[in-house]
Parts: structure tokens; C-alpha cells; sequence
């Protein structure tokens, strides 16, 4: 994942501040909250828990700037700067919109590139004190701009009880320690968790008080209060997120607390949403819905102007096909197949033409929930990718008027074109027909970790269950393989993609870069050199041979080469290598629990 630059970050601060100081007396008065309840502009209770978090965060933050300067590291003032942070970062992202951006990094960004506070976290994990100096000064300016943001814009009752919602929420992901920018050290994740969990819990009950304490939502208020101080005891028994156990369940508990957070903003009459809609709803998809970072989003392919049913069928038809290739060679389901996940098994797919094909071939299952499309990115959409594989030489190789002149002759497709679409046969339609099988048939959501995040307590054997904590946890692994597609797209809304560099080797035992420049091809930047796309673990223990160019066999080999902290840790010079790759010391019974998370959680029931 690769991190911004600095001075950007600052000339941004510089000119806000400048502006803000420019406006008039009457320009500088609060804008009043708009939802009801109301809240008094600017010193009513869900602005000051929020300047309280901000002021305390910009209080240690200079402590620990002081002991920076004075060469001594003050661990203590950075963890409780943190923990302030993260206890505010849900209501503040709207009200503070400029400052926090400065602070925790976009809200979509395709290189990852977090914030001044990610900036000095790796800093931190560097030992680079020279390099803590300016991210601590845009900290620290990037707090009082978000206090100074929210006098001129208190935080609505509206935006505090989504903050409830999307913070619960956020607890499942940081349980997985995959949410953006996660800090490299345990104890700083924790820091981060017991800060959310904080921050909840005084946003409830900001909202309590702003309510009058009404007999209607005091009941709503206890529940939830229960639930978070349940929670946070959890948190409190640990000194590190490393030391935390039967994660699953915690997840699940984060599930709860959005339920009853959003509970508490029906009763409070303020309007919320799901952090995204679910693929398979246990209570009808409404705001009672127990969503989780375990929880499988609905398709975001669009199957509007068309029969979906229709569609779906149409696509089979096509998948299984060999006709839609240059001289009937292969169809989809040739380098797909069903009984190896979707892949086809071999190191590299054959190729049609004289050009070889060099990347493996990859599974379709859940792709369509995929923020981005081949190894390297090169594609956004599933339907673009579907249509180029039919185009390329080396893959299917017939041109769109070949497909087309193919399909229109043909004694079925016309017909069952037009039942599928309003406007017939298209070649966007063979891209849509072909995705709309996909999202039907692709994306089972039937793992053990499925049907426990539907509620099934069983699902999980302790050998899986303490497999997730290593996966999570020591291992890292969700720190890219991002929970519920356990692959490279970010939810809620699964747009952003996920790339790394791990130093990738020619093989299991070689020492020797492997020479694809990866997604460098698609941007022309040498950062980008030896970066891939995240691919899904679900499924993977069908998948087998690994990486983007299918050198190494076995699963045990692909988690040796993690174990040995990639192409670097093999004594290869690798100057972009991902962060987050370090050197694993795992037992043989904690490597045997995380190849069993992997090869049994997260694989489907046949297809």
C-alpha cells in the first residue's frame, strides 16, 4: 500500500486556514442542525463530546510531539492520541470534512494513501524519528482546522446516529484489522478499537441527553449502552489486539450493535442506513438487519432494462459456449471450471495466438462484487472483463463483429436476447447477460463463515475459529484480504481495490524477483512495479497454483513465502514492498489452525 506524500497535505491545511480566516464575523456563525431533534448551534452535546475527543487527541499529540523533540518516544501520549481520534472519526467526517481528510486520508483512494496520522504511524514502525516531524505537524494542524470546523458546522443529530451505525460497523473490520491505514502495531489497533467503542458510547449518550432524556428512548439507550460496555470489557482484558481471542464472535457482536444502534435512532425518530444492503437478508433488509463485516453484499452490477431471470439464463448459455472463441476452441468454462473454483488449474492458461499468456488465471467466484478486474486493475467493471477475454488473441479471439455475426445467425440467441433485453442483441448485452450469471451462480455464500455470520454459532470449529484470530491477528492477512470477499475490494461500498507488492519470487525455493511488472503497466509508475490486485481467499483451497503467475503449487508454499516475509525477507532488493509483509514466527499448530480458516471457512459448498 503505498503512502502519499506530505507537502500536499500541508499546502492543502495552509490554504483552508487561510480562507477560514478570511471569511467575515457573520459568515463565522454555526449553521444550525437541520434534523430533528435540534441541537443548540455549536455547544450542544454531540458537537462538544466531539471538540472534547479533538481537544484531548491535540493535547496528547503535542505531549508526544514534546517527547519526540526531546528524543524520547512517549508511547502512552501517541496510543491515547489514537484512541481520541478514532473515538471522534465517525462524526467528524461530514461536519470536519477538510481536516479529516488531512487527518485519516480520503475517503476512496485507490494507492491507499491514508493520512498524516498513517504517515506517522509508519514513520514509527521505520524508527525514523527525522521522518515523525512533519506528519506530527500536520496532525496537529489538522486538529485544530477540524476544531475550528466544528464551530462553523456542529454535527446533526442525523449524522451522530449514522455515526452509530457505520462505527459498529467499523468494530467488525477492526477486529479483522482491515480497515484503511490500520496501524502496524497491535497495540495501536487496539488503541483504535477501544477509541470506536468509546466514541459509541458517547455519541449515545450526547443523543440521550439532546433527547431530554425521554422515557421513549431510554430503553434504546440502555440496550445499546449494555451492549457497548459488554464490548468494551472485552477490549479492556487485553494490553495488545494480538492477545484477542474467538474474534468470530466479537464480529458477530458488532453485528448486534448496529442493530440496536439503529433501533436507537428509530426511536430517537432520526433517519439511518445499513452500512450496505446484504446479499441474503435474515430480517427482510431492513434497518434490524444484523450486518457485520462478515456479511455478503448485494451485486452492485446493474441488471436494470432487462428480464433478470432471462438474463441469468442467457448467461449460462453463453458461459458454457465454445463458439464465442476463435475456431471453437475453448468457452468460458473451459479456463473456469467449476470443480477447481472457477479456475482452471495450471500455472498460465494456453494461449491462442503466438503470444504466450504469462498470468494465471483467476477465479470468477464473487468477482462480481469485485472493485476491480484482472491481476493488474487494468479493468473496473465485470462486464468490461468479460467482453475483453472474448476479444484478446491470445484468450477467446473473436473481434465484436465476429461475436456478433455469430450470435445473429445463430437459431436461438436473437430470440432469447430479446427476452433478456429491451434492446435485443448488443455486444454490452453479451457482457451483461454473462455478468448476470455470474452474480446468480458465483457467489454461493454458503462457507462455514457465511452461515455463522447468518447466525449459525456452530458453523465454526474452534480449529477455524482460532485459525480467523491468526488470520486477523499475528498473521495479517486481513490487512489486505479484506473480510466479507476476503480479497482486494473495501467495503461498505466495495469500489475501492486493494493492490500490494510483496516481492514476488520466480518460484516456492527461488531467491529471484519475478520480472511482470504488475500494474506499472497500467499506470507508468515505478512505485506500481511488481503490485497486484488482492485476489479472494474464499475458495482457495481449489484454486492452487498461486500468485498472478502460478509458480507455486500448494497453499503451504504460497504461506511459506508470507511466513519468510516475501521477496525481501528471500534477501531480494525490493524498495516498494508492502508494509504490512513482515516475517511470521508461526508454530506448526498455529500454521495447521490458519490452513485450516483458509482451506475450510471460507470454502463453498460444491457448485
Amino acid at each position: 500500500m503505498t503512502m502519499g506524500g506530505g507537502a500536499r497535505l500541508t499546502l492543502l491545511l495552509l490554504v483552508v486556514v487561510a480562507m477560514a480566516a478570511c471569511r467575515s464575523e457573520g459568515e463565522n456563525k454555526p449553521a444550525p442542525a437541520r434534523e430533528l431533534p435540534e441541537e443548540p448551534p455549536a455547544q450542544g452535546p454531540i458537537t462538544a463530546q466531539a471538540t472534547k475527543s479533538i481537544k484531548l487527541a491535540t493535547a496528547h499529540a503535542t505531549r508526544f510531539k514534546q517527547s519526540c523533540d526531546q528524543g524520547a518516544l512517549s508511547r502512552e501520549h501517541y496510543l491515547a492520541m489514537r484512541h481520541e481520534i478514532a473515538a471522534a472519526a465517525p462524526f467528524i467526517r461530514r461536519s470536519a470534512e477538510m481536516g479529516s481528510e488531512v487527518l485519516l486520508g480520503p475517503r476512496r483512494s485507490l494507492d491507499e494513501a491514508g493520512g498524516a496520522l498513517a504517515l506517522l504511524d509508519a514513520a514509527l514502525a521505520a524508527e525514523d524519528k527525522a521522518a515523525m516531524e512533519a506528519p506530527l505537524t500536520q496532525i496537529l494542524r489538522a486538529l485544530r482546522l477540524i476544531d475550528h470546523e466544528l464551530v462553523l458546522r456542529p454535527i446533526t443529530p442525523k449524522e451522530t446516529a449514522q455515526g452509530l451505525s457505520d462505527a459498529a460497523f467499523w468494530l467488525g473490520l477492526g477486529l479483522f484489522e482491515a480497515y484503511p491505514a490500520v496501524p502496524s502495531e497491535p497495540d495501536a489497533v487496539l488503541a483504535d478499537l477501544r477509541g470506536a467503542a468509546a466514541g459509541m458510547r458517547r455519541g449515545a449518550d450526547a443523543l440521550f441527553d439532546l433527547s431530554g432524556k425521554r422515557p421513549a428512548t431510554k430503553a434504546s439507550h440502555a440496550a445499546l449502552s449494555e451492549a457497548l460496555a459488554s464490548f468494551a470489557k472485552v477490549l479492556g482484558e487485553v494490553s495488545d489486539s494480538h492477545q484477542l481471542t474467538d474474534r468470530a464472535s466479537l464480529v458477530k457482536q458488532t453485528a448486534r450493535l448496529g442493530v440496536l444502534a439503529r433501533d436507537y435512532a428509530v426511536a430517537l425518530g432520526v433517519e439511518v442506513k445499513l452500512p450496505y444492503r446484504p446479499r441474503q437478508p435474515l430480517k427482510g433488509g431492513g434497518l434490524d438487519e444484523p450486518v457485520s463485516a462478515l456479511t455478503l453484499p448485494a451485486p452492485r452490477v446493474d441488471l436494470r432494462q432487462g428480464d433478470r431471470l432471462q438474463m441469468e439464463a442467457l448467461g449460462k448459455k453463453l458461459f458454457f459456449d465454445r463458439r464465442l472463441s476463435q475456431g471453437a476452441q475453448r468457452s468460458c468454462a473451459d479456463c473456469h471450471q467449476p470443480d477447481r473454483g472457477y479456475a482452471d488449474g495450471l500455472p498460465t492458461p494456453r494461449s491462442l495466438s503466438a503470444t504466450p499468456l504469462r498470468r494465471s488465471t483467476p477465479s470468477l467466484l464473487y468477482t462480481s462484487l469485485h472493485a476491480a478486474q484482472l491481476w493488474d486493475g487494468l479493468i473496473a467493471s465485470a462486464e468490461q472483463q468479460a467482453l475483453k477475454v472474448i476479444h484478446t488473441d491470445a484468450e477467446m479471439g473473436l473481434t465484436e463483429a465476429a461475436l456478433m455475426d455469430l450470435l445473429k445467425v445463430d437459431a436461438e440467441y436473437p430470440k432469447l436476447f430479446a427476452a433478456a433485453f429491451e434492446d435485443g442483441l448488443t455486444p454490452a448485452n453479451v457482457g451483461r447477460a454473462l455478468v448476470a450469471f455470474e452474480v446468480a451462480a458465483l457467489v454461493p455464500g454458503t462457507a462455514p463463515i457465511d452461515r455463522f455470520a447468518r447466525g449459525e454459532d456452530d458453523a465454526l470449529s474452534p480449529a477455524m475459529r482460532r485459525g480467523l484470530d491468526l488470520y486477523a491477528g499475528v498473521a495479517r492477512c486481513g490487512r489486505c484480504h479484506v473480510p466479507p470477499l476476503f480479497g482486494g475490494s473495501r467495503p461498505p461500498d466495495f469500489s475501492v481495490p486493494v493492490f500490494a507488492s510483496l516481492g514476488m519470487t520466480k518460484g516456492p525455493d527461488s531467491h529471484e524477483l519475478d520480472d511482470d511488472p504488475g500494474r506499472e503497466k497500467v499506470t507508468k509508475r515505478a512505485l506500481d512495479r511488481g503490485v497486484f490486485k488482492t485476489p479472494t481467499l474464499r475458495n482457495v483451497h481449489l484454486t492452487a497454483p498461486y500468485f498472478h503467475h502460478g509458480a507455486f503449487p500448494t497453499l503451504e508454499e504460497a504461506l511459506r513465502f508470507y511466513e519468510d516475509g516475501g521477496g525481501r525477507g528471500r534477501g531480494a532488493k525490493v524498495d516498494n514492498l508492502d508494509p504490512d509483509m513482515r516475517k511470521l514466527e508461526l508454530s506448526d499448530a498455529a500454521r495447521s489452525d490458519l490452513l485450516v480458516f483458509l482451506r475450510e471457512a471460507l470454502a463453498d459448498a460444491a457448485p
